[in-house]
């Protein structure tokens, strides 16, 4: 017994062998399950130092070890309707950073949407996978100072991959490729410059595409074209650090909207947006400064127009707004927001009323802000 717990930890200890075998155990077992595809890759990468004030000085390369599933049985399902070229599936990320005294190495998972197009031997396809990452070693003042990159251990992760795939057998086809892959807290804590390594990538993918009658779909397999107004409410939180190892402050934000939803596909957004500073309440509070106009002078009123892209429950989308109302103009009048929703039901299919629950992270050039989560309720004012 002890002898197989030593062989055990050597295994953990080459955290590499145990991701390739972790992987390959995956796809024998499911040598039972139709319809399915699975990538298995390596990449070789470095670290960019993108901000003039990134510390660590990068000397060492990187590896990432990639596998992937992705599901064909999905043409009854709502999304799969409106997207016919995407498919969706599920990507695990092992990265051994360089530089790794001070970076460590990086575990994830992330669900991930994958587009292709091409010939029979020849095809292109590209694939975004945002998830979660945890991350070995970060922002300390007493172990990790020069690490300004990454200060917390749980943090977001987005994989974005370009590859040629090359069709040899009907089963087993190798693919080239570049990745691009960031790390972030989203600006929870502080330190957070982010981790961006672009690498290049090589693999095999492994198709098991077999004939399979799909069920009943319970939703309308086409859709009329749909032309609708909806009014937009949400409330949330976000979460924001302005020193290094210094405490967290709450944002308080509050959106509404008109959105007008062209097809199944895509909705435009124009609406206005108020948050609330802690720290800015914190601040006037400790300085005894604009006494009774505390929340005023802490407050952001924004205007935004954004898009979004439907996949039946969920949503991506991107903002961009300007501030009508900023009493202190610190980090410029432009700022953009990346979002993510949860339906309760497929927004195409034009519910009256429609709850929703969003994630997103606000920035300013490029610049993490705050991330932050919200509850809403959309209302459709006019039938398809």
């Amino acid at each position: 017994m002890q002898t197989y717990l030593n062989t055990i930890y050597r295994l953990w200890q080459k955290k590499i062998i145990i991701f390739v075998y972790g992987s390959f155990h995956l796809i024998l077992r499911a040598q039972s399950v139709e319809n399915n595809s699975y990538y298995i890759g390596a990449s070789l990468g470095r670290i960019i130092a993108h901000r003039e004030y990134f510390r660590p000085r990068i000397t060492e390369y990187s590896w990432v070890m990639d596998a992937a599933w992705i599901c064909h049985r999905q043409k009854n399902q709502v999304w799969k309707i409106q997207h016919p070229r995407t498919e969706a599936g599920l990507h695990l990320t092992l990265a051994i950073l360089g530089n790794s005294e001070i970076f460590g190495h990086a575990i994830g998972a992330a669900p991930l949407l994958k587009w292709q197009k091409g010939h029979k031997n020849l095809s292109y396809e590209f694939y975004i996978a945002p998830g979660v990452a945890i991350l070995s070693n970060h922002f300390s003042y007493v172990h990790n100072y020069i690490n300004n990159a990454i200060s917390t251990p749980v943090n977001a992760m987005v994989k974005a991959q370009n590859r040629l795939v090359l069709r040899c057998q009907a089963s087993i086809s190798p693919y080239l490729g570049l990745s691009l892959i960031h790390f972030s807290n989203g600006r929870t804590a502080y330190p957070n410059l982010g981790i961006n390594m672009v690498s290049l990538a090589a693999g095999i993918k492994i198709n098991q595409l077999k004939p399979y009658r799909f069920a009943t779909a319970s939703y309308p397999i086409s859709f009329p074209p749909v032309f609708r107004w909806t009014l937009e409410a949400a409330f949330g939180y976000g979460r924001t650090s302005m020193v290094e190892g210094g405490p967290h402050y709450l944002v308080r934000n509050a959106d509404v909207a008109l959105a007008y939803t062209l097809g199944i596909k895509a909705k435009f957004v124009m609406g206005i947006s108020r948050e609330l500073r802690g720290e800015l309440l914190r601040f006037f509070a400790n300085q005894e400064a604009f006494a009774g106009q505390e929340k005023k002078m802490a407050g952001k009123w924004m205007h935004y127009l954004g898009y979004e892209a439907l996949f039946g429950h969920f949503s991506l989308g991107c903002r961009l707004g300007y501030y009508l109302y900023n009493p202190f103009m610190v980090r410029g009048l432009v700022y953009t927001d990346f979002t993510a929703r949860a339906y309760l039901f497929p927004e195409c299919l034009g519910r009256a009323f429609n709850p929703f629950l969003e994630t997103g992270i606000k920035t300013h050039a490029a610049r993490a802000d705050y991330a932050h989560v919200k509850l809403g309720l959309a209302g459709h004012l006019s039938k398809r």
